[in-house]
Formats: structure tokens, sequence, C-alpha cells
């Protein structure tokens, strides 16, 4: 994808900043500005807005000015009493100006879009459902915002968008730049160290850590099955009778029922005979397993050694989990299970 350079006027803000996704109203009064605002019009209405270092400046350069910001379109422009205006804007991309010019009373920019570096798809969406996770709590005990910041998430699918979104209602503390990058490095840390974990548990083929760690991450009843559907290790978190009668079967005589693994084998053989390859979906709510299931068949070699599979009890699957089952035990895992 081609990034879009725009050479736009700039509305330097003292303290506010306004992010991608996001439609905020503010008011201007200084000359820079109001002269930004009628410049925006033979752009498209397009403006550069950026915070300024220093929020006591009355006439800000250049060199004042954050060289990253958010690219805008004016919605609409009000004239206020006393030469002021009020401007509603909605952030369209996050860009970075290459160089600042002041001309005719007011700065432009010549800006380069940036675009948001993504890394391995399973893990961002284990961390985007960590987010989701966290922001329902800090909603929940937030009333000021919590219907404003609801409403702006519903539907809100994209991760970029739902950060911007997040970040521009939540006022979570005061604290410095290297305090909120420890925050999100600790993020990171959690899964990077979730990741070394599993991959160390497989490689000893300890069955129960493998389990054990994985609940953390799918926050629902992981299963691990031999190939004759005895179980080598469940999830610890739950007693005999607290998911249903399949686990219940399985805690008291280590086997699946016969109903239970004939559904199992059923929904994991392709067409052509053989055992699908990759994360199976079986809907059980109304069949033998009682509720949903999403499976992996082991196999190596062509020969089947196992199952590993998370049962649908405490919250929704979502396609983050199926990139996280297939990332926990790829292909060359496998082996491990004979």
């Amino acid at each position: 994808m081609e990034k879009r350079v725009k050479i736009l006027s700039v509305i330097p803000m003292r303290t506010q900043v306004v992010f991608p996704d996001t439609t905020v109203a503010f008011d201007v009064g200084r000359g820079v500005s109001l002269a930004a605002v009628e410049r925006a019009s033979a752009n498209d209405k397009y403006v550069f807005v950026t915070r300024q270092a220093d929020p006591d400046k009355e006439f800000p350069e250049g060199e004042d000015l954050a060289l990253v910001g958010t690219v805008c379109v004016i919605r609409q422009a009000t004239k206020l009493p006393g030469d002021r205006m009020r401007v509603f804007v909605a952030g369209e991309y996050r860009a970075a100006a290459r160089t600042f010019r002041m001309e005719d009373g007011y700065i432009y920019a010549v800006t380069e879009e940036l675009f948001s570096i993504h890394g391995d798809p399973s893990l961002e969406e284990a961390y985007f459902r960590t987010a989701k996770e966290m922001v329902k709590d800090i909603v929940s005990g937030e009333a000021r915002n919590a219907k404003e910041l609801d409403s702006a998430l519903t539907g809100v699918t994209d991760p970029d968008a739902y950060v911007n979104i997040c970040t521009h209602y939540l006022r979570l503390k005061d604290m410095s730049a290297s305090q909120a990058f420890e925050i999100i490095q600790c993020v990171f840390d959690f899964y990077d160290d979730w990741n070394t974990d599993i991959v160390e548990a497989v490689n000893q083929m300890d069955y129960q850590q493998v389990i054990d760690e994985s609940w953390h991450i799918f926050h629902n009843p992981v299963l691990l099955l031999d190939a004759n559907y005895k179980a080598l290790a469940m999830s610890a978190q739950y007693g005999e009778d607290d998911i249903g009668e399949e686990w219940k079967h399985l805690s008291e005589y280590g086997y699946l029922s016969a109903a239970g693994f004939g559904c199992l084998r059923d929904a994991s053989l392709s067409r052509e005979g053989g055992w699908t390859d990759g994360v199976v979906m079986i809907h059980g709510e109304n069949g033998p397993l009682g509720m949903n299931w999403m499976n992996v068949p082991l196999v190596d070699g062509g020969t089947l050694l196992g199952w590993l599979n998370v049962l649908e009890f405490e919250r929704k699957f979502n396609t983050g989990d199926v990139q996280l089952l297939t990332h926990l035990l790829p292909p060359s895992a496998a082996a491990n299970f004979r």
C-alpha cells in the first residue's frame, strides 16, 4: 500500500491530542490556527493536527511542534464571538511531518502517512483480546465515560481503531512515557514468557503443564487426549461437576464417552478419509458434547497421535482462539506426543 503524502496547514494544539478514528470539537482563536482552518478549504478540508511542546507559547513555530500527529478532515467550522471559531474534526490517519514552514500567517507541513507495525497475527489477536478485557474492567469503574466509550466501541473489530478510541476516551492516570511503555512491555513479556513455557513443556512432553499454561490464554477448559480418547491432561481449574456430563465422564473414567469420541472422530475426518489438517470447530451444543469444541488432531506421518481440545464454556470462541491453537501446537510438535 502506498503512503499518502499531503501538504497541509497545521493546527497546533496546546494540550489536546486528536487520534485517528475519533471525532473531536475544539475552539481556536490564535491567528495561526484560524489561518490554518481557512487554508484547509483549499485541501478538501484536510488539516494536520499536532501538539506543541510548550502549551504556554502563544506563537509556536515548526521547532515547537511534535512531528507525529493526525491528518483530520474538518467536518464543521462555526464562528464564535470574539474572533474565535469552534471546529469539529474527524481523525483520518496518523502521519509524520517531514518539515514545517510558515507562510501567509499559517504553518504548513509536508505530511507522510504512518502505517501500523504488525507482528504474529495469533499473538496480536491475543493482545487484542487482553486489551478488551482490561477495558471492560476499566469501564465498569469509570462511570463518567462508560456509556460514551461503550457506544463508540460497538462494532469495532480493528485493533488499531480500538486503541485509538480507547485512548481518546480514557485517562487512566498521569504517568511518564517510560512508565507507560513499561506497562505495554509487561503485556508483551507475558505472552513471550507464555510461548517459551509452552515450547519447553511440549519438548519435555509435560502434558499437564501444556494444558495449565494454555488456560491462561484461552480462559476456557483445555483438554489433551491420546489417540484412544484417553485424557492425558485436563484444565485443573475445573472440578468434576463444573462443566457438563462429558467433562464429568472424563474426570471419573479417564476417557471420552462412546458418543463423545464418535462425535470427535466424525468431525475430524476429511472427505478423503484422512484426518483434517488444522483446527476443527465442532458445534456440539445440542449433541453429546454439550457445548462447542475446538480441536486439533495431532497427526504425524498420517498416524493419529491425539487431540488437543478447547471447550467453549466461560467465553465465546473467536478467530484469535483458532490462530492461538494453531500457534500452540504446530504440525512439527505432533511427533512429541508419540
